[in-house]
């Protein structure tokens, strides 16, 4: 996805040679534009920002459905004494995965 902002950038501006010999950044027509100005900080909010945190959100939260749905099967189980096992490592690293994708959220907002 880094293409996408090079790619309008590099429309946005040129190198222009000013008379005293020294090279400077002027902006194209439509660097120059509103649509350009106020749509491409809309947009790069969006895609960085908003859709990873919607997307992470999402998957969390179906993430932690399965965990507890997981757990209350295996306590059911337990309790019917078909299966003797502790949870193991694999629920260990979920969880732990879980509380990651929440601390990076919270550091995101």
């Amino acid at each position: 996805m880094p293409l996408l902002p090079t790619l309008i950038n590099s429309a946005r501006a040129v190198l222009a040679q000013r008379e005293d010999g020294r090279w400077t950044q002027v902006n194209t027509q439509f660097g120059n534009s509103t649509g350009y100005r106020i749509g491409y900080g809309y947009m790069n909010q969006t895609l960085f920002t908003f859709l990873p945190l919607i997307v992470l959100t999402v998957f969390n939260v179906l993430l932690v459905r399965v965990v507890v749905g997981a757990a209350r099967q295996r306590q059911a189980m337990t309790s019917a004494g078909d299966v003797t096992t502790a949870p193991g490592d694999q629920q260990r690293i979920t969880v732990m995965l879980i509380c990651v994708v929440v601390v990076f959220l919270f550091c995101q907002v």
